[in-house]
């Protein structure tokens, strides 16, 4: 019997769309964790993207479609959190020890993003925090 390739039915196509917008649907949860468990470190959307298997614009369009902003801004989000805390916790670490402590390499590039995120220079926040 020679071998016949059959025409993909509808329940297969149906399949096939299910299981590809699950994919997609627990992507960004798995890009959400990688940027829980390694924001200390140099990572970046292409990065995350090589460590989950995917292309980095297929990544950043379906993590963008799902929580309406970028894996950068997320990664932002994150380290700036970690920031404040840490300058609410710990009065005595410098500005520039916390910027490393969340992965910024350049504490000029955190005080910025800092300073986007929240409205405030991370000097400014530790006063107020303090009042």
């Amino acid at each position: 019997m020679k071998n016949v390739i059959h025409a993909p039915t509808q329940r297969n196509r149906r399949t096939v769309r299910s299981a590809a917008r699950v994919a997609r649907s627990s992507l960004p949860e798995k890009v959400q964790r990688v940027i829980e468990t390694s924001y200390a470190g140099a990572i970046s959307t292409s990065s995350i993207a090589r460590r989950l298997g995917y292309n980095a614009d297929y990544l950043e369009r379906v993590f963008r479609a799902d929580r309406k902003i970028s894996v950068t801004e997320a990664l932002h989000q994150k380290r700036i959190g970690v920031a404040r805390a840490l300058l609410n916790r710990h009065p005595a670490k410098t500005v520039n020890e916390i910027a490393v402590e969340c992965g910024y390499a350049d504490p000029g590039y955190f005080r910025r993003v800092f300073k986007r995120v929240t409205g405030l220079t991370p000097r400014a926040f530790r006063s107020q925090a303090c009042l």
